[in-house]
């Protein structure tokens, strides 16, 4: 399957999340019709190890997205892992407790797209 990449100029989501204490910023680029395209993950005071491992992740995810893989397929890879930083969540109504941050991570991207303005 051929790569579907994204307008040039399109919608993205920022969300500030909380898991264990630790900060984790994603943000999420969409098609024009709402599908998830793109993912970038930055994690506050990460050290060089977490923060490579988790742009390797985005960047993977963003791949599989935009080469017509169900968003359902890419986070069931990511639900469950469990290492820590782990908790309870804050900054998002759907991710409440979560078992690592990318478990955090795949709940984010499950939940239902906010509404449009």
């Amino acid at each position: 399957m051929s790569r579907e990449r994204l307008p040039d100029r399109r919608p993205v989501e920022r969300h500030k999340l909380v898991v264990g204490g630790q900060t984790l910023y994603v943000d999420v680029g969409r098609y024009p019709d709402g599908r998830l395209g793109e993912v970038f993950v930055t994690m506050s005071r990460a050290g060089t190890g977490m923060r490579g491992m988790l742009d390797a992740v985005a960047r993977l995810a963003s791949v599989a997205l935009q080469h017509g893989v169900p968003v359902e397929s890419v986070t069931n890879a990511m639900r469950g892992l469990d290492f820590a930083p782990q908790g309870i969540v804050s900054g998002h109504a759907d991710v409440t407790v979560a078992v690592s941050v990318l478990d955090a991570l795949a709940q984010l991207l499950s939940a239902p797209p906010p509404p449009s303005p």
